[in-house]
C-alpha cells in the first residue's frame, strides 16, 4: 500500500487528498494525517537507497551528462 501511495503521488501526480477521497469512496477509513505519516516513513526508508545510488554515481568514472571531446 505504501508503494502504491508513493507511486500515485510521484509518478501520477495524484495529491494525497485525492488518494484519501478514493480510499473513502472505497470504504477505507483513514485520516489524511496517517497518509502523510506513511509517506514520510516511506521517504525515510528510501533515503539510504538514494544515498547509496548517489555515492555510486559520484564514484563512477563515466558520467554521460559530462561528455568531453
Amino acid at each position: 500500500m505504501l508503494a502504491g501511495l508513493m507511486v500515485d503521488k510521484a509518478v501520477y501526480h495524484l495529491p494525497l487528498h485525492r488518494q484519501h477521497q478514493r480510499m473513502l469512496d472505497s470504504g477505507i477509513t483513514l485520516s489524511r494525517a496517517t497518509l502523510i505519516n506513511w509517506i514520510q516513513k516511506g521517504i525515510e526508508l528510501l533515503r539510504p537507497i538514494a544515498k547509496a545510488q548517489w555515492q555510486h554515481i559520484l564514484q563512477s568514472k563515466y558520467w554521460p551528462w559530462m561528455k568531453c571531446h
